[in-house]
């Protein structure tokens, strides 16, 4: 708060309001007539009304507004990231439906499963071909993709939810 002081025109008796500062200085006022501003003993003497300043005014809307600024980022983070979250679960989902899966004998044609038969009589183990070698990738690709848009769902969710449990800083941002 600043102290303004409350001078009146000799001709007109508008009131000027003068600070500490302007103590000895001429104004003119509306009317043209100057008005002179005493010395600072005589205007100490005068009445007084404590405003706030413009600076003064301009620096809490500064830090009201850095206030709505951040939640509004807040926000905005929290969005962000929860839409991370669900596009991440999605694919994850996705890649879990249509992952390649093993072939059931039950499911199997006469033919397939003949086809089969011969190949493992061999043995349990027979050396893989390429094409097994390359279902069983697909397989083993398909699986990591799943955890990695897992794991970072759940990076997100986490993110969020620390998001909204940290404390907001009050103050002038500077």
């Amino acid at each position: 708060m600043t102290a303004f002081y409350q001078i009146p025109c000799p001709s007109c008796g508008k009131i000027h309001e003068v600070q500490k500062t302007e103590a000895g200085c001429t104004l003119s006022c509306s009317c043209g007539q100057p008005v002179d501003v005493p010395p600072l003993r005589q205007l100490e003497q005068l009445p007084v009304i404590e405003r706030r300043t413009p600076i003064a005014m301009e620096e809490e809307q500064l830090t009201t507004s850095s206030e709505g600024g951040i939640r509004q980022k807040r926000v905005g983070l929290l969005l962000l990231l929860m839409v991370l979250a669900l596009i991440f679960a999605g694919l994850s989902v996705r890649y879990y439906v249509t992952r390649p899966q093993m072939p059931k004998v039950s499911d199997m044609n006469l033919y397939t499963s003949w086809f089969l038969w011969q190949r493992l009589s061999p043995g349990i183990e027979p050396p893989l071909g390429r094409q097994d070698t390359l279902f069983l990738n697909d397989i083993a690709v398909t699986w990591r993709w799943i955890v990695l848009m897992a794991s970072l769902s759940g990076v997100c969710l986490l993110s969020a939810f620390a998001l909204l449990l940290a404390p907001v800083k009050k103050g002038p941002m500077r």
